[in-house]
């Protein structure tokens, strides 16, 4: 079963952006909301997507609630919760 996220951004500089990392062993979809334009990705078991979500979006993945990003920080999916680290 894939379990799916969504994120919203109101995007600063690419500088700032985070990376989404998946520590666990299945796939994801999820949903990166920025700028009033949604993004689906599949991140692969213990992967890492670099950069792409930058501070104010937000992420979603299954019925989770959305997650807003900030700066500085990642957005890790762990245990099948989405959090910043």
């Amino acid at each position: 079963m894939v379990a799916s996220f969504v994120v919203t951004c109101v995007c600063a500089d690419a500088v700032d952006a985070a990376n989404l990392i998946n520590k666990d062993k299945k796939k994801y979809d999820v949903e990166i909301a920025c700028e009033g334009a949604t993004t689906k990705v599949t991140i692969a078991p213990n992967g890492t997507q670099e950069g792409g979500i930058e501070s104010g979006c937000e992420i979603r993945i299954a019925k989770q609630t959305k997650m807003l990003i900030s700066t500085g920080k990642n957005a890790v999916i762990k245990g099948g919760v989405l959090r910043e680290e």
